[in-house]
């Protein structure tokens, strides 16, 4: 018994150290996350190139290291600043992110560290990859093989871990499944007046303007649905990047653009909007989906990726097949009317599943675990 009451004396405060290659996109609301809610028990700290340092919050405690692009010098730099960093602290835990840190943690693995790692892809490689493609199968064995350095392998949704399983990934794998902070504004409900009230119809799509948002398709559908309707609205959020295709990116009658906004003025949009929709045609999780539920605005999903299994249909939203036609039949068939009768199923599942609390009680359990563990 005293031995155990010393474990959890030990643990009592955690020591974790992050450790990234990058930390654009969905890996900087993570960390971000983890520093806003963790309390005394958790002390964090990141490793991330000096490029990056503003993607994170101003509090967050941040070691730097130069890298201005990815190659051998940046993992060169990452493995001498993580290596320092350890000796100097002395971490309880070290969380590697995404797969450019997967050869770094497989090299203190074999040269004996003695703190519990954990593994997090942020979304399996192989699952961007076209199924039986040489280069998916060689990912598959390469990211299957070293995530079984780490005592413990986070996947980011159900739909990672099922894949991990499929083709035997090696070993321990867990779901945390992604989350987002708290509203900045009250959530918008059934039968709640909008701030900017509108007899259209408002669909909002946010993301990156590349392949694999899909914007492209949803531009096409949208086009062949606001013939039909005229009464539909489309709102995109992002960046323009899209410059392989020939898609059109400017506004139109039915269509706005406005570029990346501020959080406040982003949920702004997505209390205002009546539909939320990701195209996607690959997501490890799809941060979106939560962020407009949080707002209590339901989402249309693809059925690609770990998407479908984020969404209830015609609960919280809907699935679609992620083609022109099917897409642009979903959108001609929405009722302002129902989809405001879901507006109090989304904000009801962001609370229970995509809620910051729950985010932070599992990974607190999973580290406990860890630190008590042999």
């Amino acid at each position: 018994m005293s031995s155990n009451i010393q474990e959890i004396n030990k643990c009592s405060t955690i020591k974790i150290l992050s450790v990234c290659e990058t930390v654009k996109g969905g890996i900087a609301t993570y960390l971000n996350l983890i520093d806003r809610y963790k309390d005394n028990e958790l002390l964090h700290k990141i490793v991330l190139p000096d490029i990056h340092k503003d993607q994170l919050d101003s509090n967050s405690h941040k070691i730097l290291y130069s890298g201005d692009k990815r190659g051998i010098a940046r993992l060169v730099s990452l493995f001498k600043t993580t290596r320092k960093t350890i000796k100097v602290w002395e971490p309880d835990l070290i969380y590697f992110h995404s797969s450019f840190t997967m050869p770094i943690m497989a090299m203190f693995r074999i040269i004996g560290i003695k703190s519990k790692i954990i593994y997090c892809a942020h979304g399996w490689g192989a699952l961007s990859l076209k199924k039986g493609s040489f280069k998916r199968k060689l990912i598959e064995i390469t990211e299957g093989y070293l995530c079984g350095f780490a005592n413990v392998a986070i996947n980011i949704s159900h739909n990672e871990i099922n894949h991990a399983r499929l083709v035997n990934y090696q070993g321990n794998h867990v779901v945390i499944e992604n989350a987002v902070s708290e509203p900045l504004l009250q959530p918008r409900l059934a039968g709640t007046k909008t701030i900017e009230p509108s007899p259209k119809l408002n669909i909002l799509f946010v993301g990156r303007f590349d392949r694999q948002k899909g914007l492209d398709i949803l531009l096409d559908a949208f086009k062949t649905a606001s013939a039909k309707r005229n009464d539909l609205h489309l709102h995109v959020i992002g960046d323009s990047v899209l410059h392989k295709t020939n898609t059109s990116i400017s506004n139109s009658r039915h269509v706005t653009f406005y570029g990346w906004l501020t959080s406040t003025e982003l949920e702004k949009h997505f209390l205002n909007a009546d539909i939320v929709i990701v195209p996607s045609r690959w997501e490890g999780f799809g941060l979106v989906v939560a962020e407009s539920m949080r707002a209590g605005t339901p989402v249309m999903v693809s059925d690609k990726g770990s998407l479908p299994g984020l969404v209830d249909e015609g609960i919280t939203g809907y699935i679609t097949q992620l083609n022109v036609p099917m897409l642009s039949e979903k959108l001609v068939s929405l009722s302002k009317s129902k989809l405001e009768s879901l507006r109090d199923n989304c904000y009801e599942t962001y609370e229970k599943r995509f809620s910051a609390k729950r985010y932070i009680s599992e990974f607190k359990e999973l580290y406990q675990n860890l630190c008590m563990g042999d």
